[in-house]
């Protein structure tokens, strides 16, 4: 009966893990998702400006 027990502690303590990993990955996909956008934002305002000058010059 103790060894049942200690291998459902084990058990779980490997589950928490994992699911402590799981969240961790998930929350750094994330903040890499919202770097991206951020950088891609800003690539499409910058040719944006690009275009508006140009447009002016050709005037």
């Amino acid at each position: 009966m103790q060894q049942l027990m200690h291998e459902d502690l084990a058990r779980a303590h490997l589950n928490q893990r994992l699911a402590d990993a799981e969240r961790q990955r998930l929350a750094q996909y994330v903040v890499r998702l919202a770097r991206a956008r951020r950088h891609a934002n800003r690539a499409r305002r910058q040719v944006e400006q690009v275009q508006l000058r140009l447009r002016l010059l050709a005037g």
